[in-house]
């Protein structure tokens, strides 16, 4: 396995994986299966490979939590990682730095999924990136009112703070409004 990663690395040519073909061929060996796991492919080999692949990884529970932070965004990126339940939990526990980025790339499947899945924090993180103001209204507007969400980080011309402050604002964050 080493020697077929460092050859893979050192290719200078770009190595394209048909999915139908390799499954035709390769799957008795589950080729992507094992492939998805190797953290020692190059960030863009490993992107050739799988990334563009076509192949879909609906159990995130057979990839290592060992994989890097960069071979799972590429995963993210790359649309391998179907939106489930199943697979933002594993996210959010194993690679908490990449579930919003997850839930941006999903958006339309998140916002489905956020009220009975709420995370505080990845709500927040949503609410205070890029995305658009018409994502963020609809986010919040799937998220049942109990459900509250700290205005702590927002930064006071925020688009989304009214709306925050008028359904979800924390009663013990009062004080926050009065700075």
């Amino acid at each position: 396995e080493p020697e077929l990663i460092e050859f893979v690395n050192r290719s200078q040519q770009r190595i394209k994986v048909s999915f139908d073909e390799v499954m035709e061929i390769f799957e008795p060996m589950n080729f992507f299966g094992n492939t998805v796991k190797l953290n020692g492919l190059n960030d863009n080999q490993y992107e050739e490979i799988i990334g563009k692949s076509g192949y879909k990884l609906e159990d995130l529970k057979l990839v290592p939590t060992t994989l890097g932070n960069n071979k799972i965004q590429i995963l993210i990126d790359n649309l391998v990682i179907p939106m489930s339940t199943a697979n933002l939990n594993y996210l959010r526990t194993h690679y908490p730095d990449l579930s919003a980025h997850f839930a941006i790339q999903y958006f339309e499947e998140y916002v489905n999924l956020i009220n009975n899945n709420f995370s505080e924090k990845e709500v927040i993180d949503l609410l205070i990136s890029k995305i658009g103001t018409s994502k963020k209204e609809e986010l919040l507007s799937k998220i049942d009112t109990t459900k509250k969400i700290s205005i702590e980080n927002f930064d006071p011309t925020s688009d989304i703070l009214f709306n925050i402050v008028d359904k979800y604002l924390k009663g013990t964050e009062i004080s926050v409004l009065l700075q």
